[in-house]
Parts: C-alpha cells; structure tokens; sequence
C-alpha cells in the first residue's frame, strides 16, 4: 500500500491447497476441484505468496489480484448473506441524518433497508439475482460503481468488500467522485493482525483470491488521506463468542484438508444432521486446547473506519 519493496513471506499457497482450506476433496469434490480451476485462472498459475510489508504492516496476495466472477460463483454456492451484523450497527451509529445512501456489494440489501425514514437508498450489486430482489424491494441498484452519478450521495458504505479488490485505489476514487462534498464513506473490513493470527490459531491461512488485501487501520485511513477523505474514527468489532465458534469451525477445515483425519471423515458423511454432529463433537473435543488463547479467539476481527469527503488532514483513530 505504500509502495515499499520491504516486505516479508509469511505464507505461500497452490491452487490445490487454497481451495482444499475453502473446500477440501471430502466435503464436496466437485465442488473443489473447479475451484482449483478457478484460482489457477485467476493467478494465471499455481503458485502464491502471502506477504506483509515490513514498513506499513498492510498484507497482500502475491500475485495481487483478487477472484473473478468465476471464482465467487463457486464460494457463493455454500455462503448467504447475514441478516443484520455489528457493522451495520456501528455505521447506523456514525450515519448522518437523511439523504441519498449507496451500499457497494449490497447483497440482499438489508443494511439499506434498515436506514431510517428519510432516506433514499441505492446500490450496487453485480449479480442479476441480487439486483432483481433488490429493485423489488425499492432499492434501485447499479451494475457498477462506474454507473453512479457525481456528488449525489450523503453516504457510501462498504461493507467487508474492499478485502477482495486489487484496484481499491480505483474504488475508493469512486467513492470520491459520487459523494457530495462533506459526504459519509463507512467501510469495514478485516483486521491484517486476525487474519494473520487465524493461521497460529487454527492452521488455516485466510488465503487469496478471496481476501487478497490485508488492512490495519493505518494503511486504511493512509490511503483515503491520500485520496483527499478525512478520517474521523475508527473501532473495532466487538469480541463475541459467536468468533469463538467461528474460528472452531474454521479449524475443522483445516483439518479437514488432510484425506484421513477425523474432521475430512466427518465432512464426508452424507446425511447433514449426522454431519453437524459429528462436526460438533469434534469441536468440543478440541475446545480445551484452545482455551488458554480465548482471549484471542474472543477478539472481533475486523475493523470499521469513518470519513468525509474534503480535503486531506491528520488522522485521528479511537478504538
């Protein structure tokens, strides 16, 4: 992000392992072997480097692109969209009082629809099904950010999106450019240091081309300093057992990457109730050694961070 040369490996990835951590062979094989496909296509290779730099702290996947089209219709066969989560919380409560909002990667659209009276609310939602929903609903949605009109919003929110582009640049430049002058941008994305730490903590890499940058939330307000946003505050997600669950889950597939462990065995198990239960017990059975690290496992691991539009000035960060 800062364009230094200084940076270190800290993980490197195959095609074939990244998608054995998304989808190992025992839970669906299919599933996994077109999602090799699809990340081979993407890095127009087989091989990737996670890196940090040394100066900045901000992580990426090199090479430094993030999923294509084809790439997150296969993620998205086993993944929806929550119904309410702590970022919508946390921009309801740094949102101005009415206007035009417009949400990037609005999914089902139910932050917009959670705004207040007084609002007018957009989108942008780059699938048909999504866009379809949403305009049944009263959200009038874009095919890309591209098609916005200049300064007409009061609000651009983003949540957990900017993690999956290469070119945030570019996106938060549009950001810029359909915000009126003192408008709101509220992002959040995940913490660099938990998306770090998940690999100490459960053997599994948070791995490109889905989450291909890596924010703290220095880089994150140095960027939009340098593109002429004013960083006001940021805070991080509240630590939840909920997180807990979570990063148990996540140690399972990992796992569950190796053809003859308990976890692969229990992702091979046809019937779905047999399957969670077997899941389960194996998680509590590996719940105690995990204890002496709750603390971390408790602690949220994202970050929201809010700014206007105006001109460049000093950061100032809470949380």
């Amino acid at each position: 992000m800062c364009r230094s040369t200084n940076t270190a490996v800290k993980s490197t990835l195959t095609a074939e392992s990244a998608a054995a951590f998304l989808c190992s062979t025992s839970k669906d094989a299919d599933r996994h072997k077109r999602m090799s496909t699809a990340i081979r296509n993407v890095w127009q290779g087989d091989d990737c480097e996670i890196r940090r730099c040394e100066e900045c702290r901000f992580g990426f996947g090199n090479p430094f692109v993030g999923g294509d089209a084809q790439f997150y219709s296969i993620m998205h066969e086993q993944h929806g969209y929550p119904s309410w989560r702590w970022d919508y919380d946390m921009a309801l409560a740094n949102a101005p009082a009415g206007g035009q909002a417009l949400d990037i990667g609005a999914g089902r659209g139910f932050f917009l629809k959670g705004l207040a009276k007084g609002w007018s609310r957009f989108a942008v939602e780059s699938t048909q099904t999504m866009k379809s929903l949403l305009r049944k609903d009263g959200i009038e949605a874009f095919d890309d950010l591209a098609e916005a009109p200049d300064s007409n919003f009061d609000m651009v929110t983003m949540f957990q999106v900017l993690e999956h582009i290469s070119d945030f640049r570019g996106v938060l430049s549009e950001c810029f450019r359909v915000l009126k002058p003192g408008g709101s941008l509220i992002i959040t994305v995940p913490d660099a240091d938990a998306m770090f730490d998940q690999e100490v903590l459960t053997g599994c890499p948070d791995s490109p081309p889905n989450h291909v940058a890596k924010w703290t939330p220095d880089t994150l307000a140095r960027v939009l300093d340098e593109l002429g946003f004013v960083v006001h505050s940021w805070a991080p997600e509240p630590p939840t057992w909920k997180r807990v669950r979570a990063m148990m889950h996540i140690k399972l597939m990992a796992q569950a990457t190796h053809d003859k462990s308990w976890a692969s065995r229990a992702y091979g198990i046809k019937n779905r109730n047999l399957r969670a239960a077997a899941l389960a017990g194996l998680a509590g059975l590996g719940a105690p050694a995990m204890l002496p690290r709750l603390k971390q496992l408790r602690a949220g691991g994202a970050f929201g961070i809010v700014a206007t539009k105006g001109p460049a000035a000093s950061v100032a960060t809470t949380g």
